[in-house]
């Protein structure tokens, strides 16, 4: 058994991923036992679920949406920037030579 031994994490993140590895490993052993408490049961029958796989859906779709209005405040930004370089370059050409 020792020689499965992996060192341990150096991040609370990995920490954390292995702790979720081993509750589902032993989730897993209590159902091929058939002696899983009913919330874990419960909870592996909700995740094959319509329901689920559309929250799940739903979640990607949100994300998505997120990082689209994000890129959008990026580029009007960006746009102002630009407009801003616009009027200053023109005002040089019309000779005026202070910031407007």
């Amino acid at each position: 058994m020792a020689a499965n031994r992996r060192p341990p994490p150096l991040s609370i993140e990995g920490k954390e991923s292995e702790m979720v590895h081993l509750a589902v490993g032993q989730a897993e052993e209590m159902l091929r036992n058939h002696t899983a408490p009913a919330p874990v049961v419960v909870h592996y029958l909700k995740l094959g679920t319509r329901e689920h796989e559309l929250k799940l859906k739903q979640a990607e779709l949100d994300l998505e949406l997120t990082r689209a209005k994000t890129e959008e405040i990026r580029n009007a930004e960006n746009k102002s920037e630009l407009y801003q370089a616009a009027i200053a370059a023109m005002g040089l050409y019309r000779g005026n030579t202070f910031n407007e």
